[in-house]
């Protein structure tokens, strides 16, 4: 990697900070486990995140996708179509803490670690992987590389995130 990741993080709610070190950790594995399968552009350093509240992200999501829900994550990468050889942006993730909670019993994990997960997620969005509206074998490689990122990254979340 040739320049540092940039990351702007903003929390709309009371409560919760999470450490710029241990996001820049996520993003680094999640880089070197995926720079073989993905094309990600050596300027693309720039990310910001967002953690907010299922009424902010129901209205970005209906902006953005023509949704009128809550979700638990959306990512708006910057890396796709003309020019992205040029873009320092590598994109925008958008996290609802609410969802997080409601969510993190569903798949048997704290609290802190769904926030990983979702975080992991999203940057993986970012650079290129997806789930939807693809072939299986590409929804099963985002799957199992979440999955390894997750496993490998969840004994460091309880210093990481403050709640």
């Amino acid at each position: 990697m040739n320049q540092p990741w940039k990351i702007d993080i903003v929390v709309d709610l009371k409560d919760f900070t999470i450490s710029k070190k241990f996001i820049n950790l996520v993003l680094q594995s999640a880089f070197l486990e995926s720079k073989n399968r993905v094309k990600i552009p050596k300027k693309a350093r720039n990310l910001s995140i967002l953690f907010t509240d299922d009424k902010r992200i129901k209205e970005l999501n209906k902006i953005y996708r023509d949704k009128d829900y809550a979700t638990d994550v959306l990512s708006f990468s910057q890396i796709e179509g003309e020019n992205l050889e040029n873009s320092s942006e590598l994109g925008d993730i958008v996290i609802s803490i609410q969802m997080a909670k409601l969510q993190a019993s569903k798949f048997g994990n704290t609290f802190k670690q769904e926030i990983l997960r979702l975080l992991i997620h999203g940057i993986l969005h970012l650079f290129g992987f997806d789930h939807e509206n693809v072939p299986e074998k590409d929804a099963k490689e985002m799957e199992s590389l979440e999955d390894k990122l997750f496993n490998d990254l969840q004994k460091n979340v309880d210093r990481a995130i403050n709640c």
